[in-house]
C-alpha cells in the first residue's frame, strides 16, 4: 500500500478559507496536510515532502518565508498565479451594488498591482455616479498618522457616498476612521470590503459589507491542479479564474441612499413585496406621485424604469437563490416573484442570453 502524499501548505499571507479550501481537498485525496508554516516561519529547510501550495511571490511586499520557499525543490502550485479570481467582476460587482443602493458618489480605498483590477473595473462601472474619487492610506506610516489621513480624505468627500475597499482589512480600517471622526456609517459613509472574512466583518462596531470571492474555491481548485500535476499533467499555461459569488449584505451598506423621498419609498415597496405578484401601478400607489413623474424620478436617479428596476430586483434575489443550491427553480420562480419557472427563464434569457442552469455553471471556476 502506497504512502499518502505529503503536501505543505506554505501561504505566504494566511488566510482561513483558503486553508479550508485545501483541507478538503486534502480529506477527499487521502493526502497528508502539513500546516507548519501557517504558525512558524522556519523548521522545514529540509522538508522531503511529495508538492507545495503557495502564493505567488510579491516583489512589492515580501514574506519572511520567500527564502526558505526557493530553497525547496519539489513541485507547487502558487495562488495568484496559477489559480486567482476574476477581479474586474469583483469591480463589477461593487458598482453594481452601489447602484442599487441608489448611491450618487464611489470613492476607492485600496492599492496598485494585478489586485488593484477591482478598483479600476468599480470606478469604469460608475461612471453613470456623479463623483467617483480615489482614497489612499499609506500601510508604512505611522498609525496615527495613517489615521489622520484617511479621516482627511473621508471628511472631504461629497456626502453620501459608497466607500469600495480592496478587501475587508481595508474596509473595517474605513469604518474605523468614520467612527472617530464622527462619521456615520452607513449613512454618509457606505463601505463594501473584499473577500467576505466573518472573523473581520462581523467583529466590527459596524457590521461589513463584502463580496465573497470564493476564495475558499482558491485553495480546493489550487490542490486538485497539485494533485494532478503530481500525476504528470503539466501545469496549466494560462491560469483558472474563480468567478465571485456575491455581496453579502451587512449593516455598513444596509442603506437605501436615494436622495428622492418618492423613488425611496418606491424601491421600499419593490423590496418588501419581492415574494408576490405587483405591476407598476401598484408601485405608483405607493407614492404620492402620477407614473409619468414617477417614471422620470427613476430615470433620473436609478437609471432605470420601474418596470426595469422591478424586474432586476427580481432577477438579483433568484440569483441569490441559486447560487444557493438549496431550491429548485420552480421554488426559486415563485420565491423571486416570477410567475412560474418559465417565465423566470425567459428573463434570464431577455436579461443575460442564458437559462438559469447556465448562469450557474458560468459562475463556477473556468480555465480561460
Amino acid at each position: 500500500m502506497s504512502s499518502p502524499r505529503n503536501i505543505l501548505l506554505a501561504l505566504r499571507w494566511y488566510h482561513p478559507k483558503i486553508h479550508r479550501g485545501v483541507a478538503r481537498y486534502a480529506r477527499e485525496a487521502g493526502w497528508h496536510l502539513n500546516t507548519d508554516l501557517c504558525h512558524t516561519q522556519s523548521g522545514l529547510e529540509c522538508w522531503d515532502g511529495d508538492g507545495i501550495i503557495t502564493h505567488a511571490k510579491f516583489s512589492m511586499h515580501p514574506s519572511p518565508i520567500d527564502g526558505l520557499l526557493e530553497s525547496l525543490p519539489q513541485p507547487r502550485v502558487e495562488i495568484a498565479r496559477h489559480v486567482h479570481g476574476k477581479d474586474g467582476e469583483v469591480g463589477q460587482l461593487a458598482a453594481d451594488h452601489f447602484r442599487d443602493l441608489g448611491v450618487r458618489n464611489v470613492a476607492t480605498l485600496g492599492f496598485e498591482g494585478s489586485i488593484g483590477i477591482r478598483l479600476r473595473s468599480c470606478e469604469q462601472e460608475s461612471k453613470a455616479f456623479a463623483d467617483v474619487s480615489r482614497i489612499v492610506s499609506y500601510p508604512d506610516a505611522p498609525w496615527r498618522e495613517r489615521k489622520e489621513s484617511l479621516v482627511e480624505q473621508l471628511r472631504m468627500l461629497p456626502k453620501p457616498v459608497a466607500v469600495f475597499a480592496v478587501n475587508d482589512e481595508g474596509g473595517a480600517w474605513v469604518i474605523e476612521a468614520c467612527l472617530s471622526a464622527g462619521i456615520a456609517v452607513p449613512d454618509e459613509v457606505a463601505v463594501l470590503g473584499v473577500r467576505n472574512d466573518e472573523l473581520v466583518c462581523e467583529a466590527l462596531a459596524v457590521p461589513l459589507s463584502s463580496i465573497e470571492n470564493n476564495i475558499e474555491e482558491f485553495g480546493y481548485q489550487a490542490a486538485a491542479m497539485l494533485d494532478r500535476h503530481l500525476d504528470g499533467e503539466p501545469l496549466p499555461k494560462t491560469s483558472m479564474e474563480i468567478p465571485p459569488c456575491g455581496v453579502v449584505v451587512r449593516q455598513s451598506t444596509d442603506v437605501l441612499a436615494i436622495a428622492h423621498p418618492q423613488v425611496l419609498r418606491a424601491m421600499q415597496f419593490i423590496r418588501g413585496n419581492l415574494t408576490e405578484q405587483f405591476s407598476v401601478t401598484d408601485v405608483v400607489r405607493a407614492t404620492a406621485m402620477s407614473q409619468r413623474g414617477l417614471y422620470k424620478a427613476f430615470s433620473d436617479h436609478l437609471g432605470r424604469s420601474i418596470h426595469e428596476t422591478i424586474l432586476h430586483e427580481r432577477l438579483k434575489l433568484a440569483k441569490n437563490r441559486l447560487l444557493s443550491g438549496n431550491d429548485t427553480i420552480d421554488s426559486i420562480a415563485l420565491q423571486a416573484g416570477f410567475t412560474d419557472a418559465r417565465h423566470l427563464h425567459r428573463i434570464f434569457r431577455q436579461a443575460l442570453d442564458m437559462t438559469p442552469r447556465e448562469w450557474v455553471e458560468s459562475h463556477r471556476p473556468q480555465k480561460e
